[in-house]
């Protein structure tokens, strides 16, 4: 007969490590190294009941006393990252349509994301920071061919974007003195006839914008004043000048208008279906019997070379009134420029905006805009005064009037959130009259 064959040994366990383990995972008692079908028949099974002599013992104490203090630390950690979730979505902290462009800044979130993957789920710990499945597998891929580079995007995923000689030749054909007089729509069409760069004009611009590169296009010429001449006082200087205005029917309205260079006032304007030399006449007459009703008495006229302006009703006309005419654009330079920014002003922030079908609309809509213009908008160059106010000598103490308005307010817009403060809030001293504004305010009690 042979030897005879021992029986293994099998192993014995307390209750309470399978208890233990039935609750908390084979994790709880690393230190014994139980079998994985151990651990998964006890986690599947019930814990069977057990009757002990001894209600408690000193490993049971140990255990409830570590069972307290993990509990403790859990809902400490559960406390700050509820925090903190609150913190990311409030400020908007997503990759969900981020982009994150520095590679050690990926680095560093993919090392995060693979020590929570030990503990959680990774689709888990992907919600939590924003960032989808796709766009992680490929920064992965990124990892291990290019380290992540700042690069965007990559070359090897975009094989048709410009290469860094492409690249080279764009730059010194952009910065070139030779071929700083092309446009780059031009130079780009150059490029392509002398087989240096294939890439379209947008490509071209796009490129020059995002590098920053510098074209030697700098303007040595002067550039001429935009500024025209202004008047000393109310009277003394006279627009006119004629704008058309295309209503919605294809037919046109031809708008023409005086103003006073000292007060931009509007002092006279009329609307007629075609362009009458002979209206020009009665038009100025009409002005200047205003204007030298304000005790006005050298009259200058500024106007254009325009037809409506140069003829023999015109200059009788201010023969008769004597009044000295000054041709723009020929006599003297941008003189007429403050009415042609009136018509800018008048057709883009105002007729533009409605139905212009008939010759009785836009004369509504242009009574209406001048009566805003003179009596109701102020103007900056002015003060803050509106035209008639200047045009009249009203209002000279008007800055300073809406100067002490605008202190007390601010005064007592401080006051107010004062005493609207709760009791944990730092608040600042009550506002001084020297204080004119919070900002000072906040800044002197800081």
């Amino acid at each position: 007969m042979g030897p005879a064959v021992s029986s293994p040994t099998r192993r014995v366990y307390d209750h309470r490590v399978r208890l233990l383990v039935a609750i908390a995972g084979a994790s709880a008692v690393q230190d014994l190294q139980l079998p994985r079908s151990t651990v998964a028949t006890w986690r599947r099974r019930t814990a069977h009941g057990v009757t002990s002599s001894a209600t408690f013992d000193i490993h049971e104490v140990e255990l409830r006393a570590r069972l307290a203090s993990v509990e403790r630390k859990l809902t400490t950690l559960r406390a700050l990252l509820r925090l903190v979730l609150v913190l990311v979505h409030v400020r908007g902290m997503r990759l969900t349509a981020d982009r994150l462009p520095d590679g050690q800044h990926k680095a560093k979130l993919l090392a995060a994301i693979a020590r929570a993957c030990t503990v959680v789920p990774r689709r888990h710990a992907l919600a939590i920071v924003g960032l989808t499945g796709p766009r992680f597998r490929a920064w992965l891929r990124r990892q291990a061919v290019c380290e992540l580079d700042d690069e965007s995007p990559c070359p090897k995923r975009q094989p048709s974007r410009l290469t860094c000689p492409e690249l080279s030749v764009m730059r010194d054909m952009a910065e070139s003195e030779a071929l700083r007089h092309m446009p780059i729509r031009t130079l780009a069409g150059h490029a392509k006839r002398i087989g240096r760069v294939f890439a379209s004009a947008a490509t071209w611009a796009r490129t020059i914008r995002e590098k920053g590169w510098r074209r030697p296009r700098k303007r040595v010429h002067p550039r001429p004043p935009k500024m025209g001449i202004r008047a000393r006082g109310v009277g003394e200087i006279l627009h006119v000048d004629v704008t058309v205005i295309r209503l919605l029917d294809g037919s046109r309205a031809y708008l023409q208008a005086v103003m006073d260079s000292f007060s931009r006032r509007i002092l006279e304007w009329r609307i007629s279906p075609a362009l009458e030399t002979s209206r020009t006449a009665s038009l100025l007459h009409e002005a200047v019997q205003v204007v030298l009703g304000s005790g006005a008495s050298a009259v200058t006229l500024l106007a254009d070379s325009g037809v409506e302006n140069v003829n023999e009703a015109v200059d009788a006309a201010l023969n008769e009134m004597g009044i000295s005419r000054v041709l723009a654009q020929v006599e003297i330079a941008w003189s007429n420029s403050m009415i042609e920014a009136w018509w800018k002003s008048l057709k883009h922030g105002w007729l533009f905006l409605n139905q212009l079908d008939t010759l009785a609309a836009v004369e509504r809509l242009v009574a209406f805009y001048v009566q805003q213009h003179n009596e109701v908008m102020p103007h900056a160059a002015l003060g803050g005064r509106t035209p008639n106010e200047v045009f009249r000598g009203e209002a000279t103490d008007l800055q300073e009037r809406v100067r002490v308005a605008h202190r007390a307010a601010v005064q007592e817009r401080i006051a107010a959130n004062q005493r609207l403060a709760c009791g944990e809030c730092p608040v600042p001293h009550a506002p001084t009259e020297g204080n004119t504004t919070s900002g000072e305010q906040y800044r002197k009690d800081e």
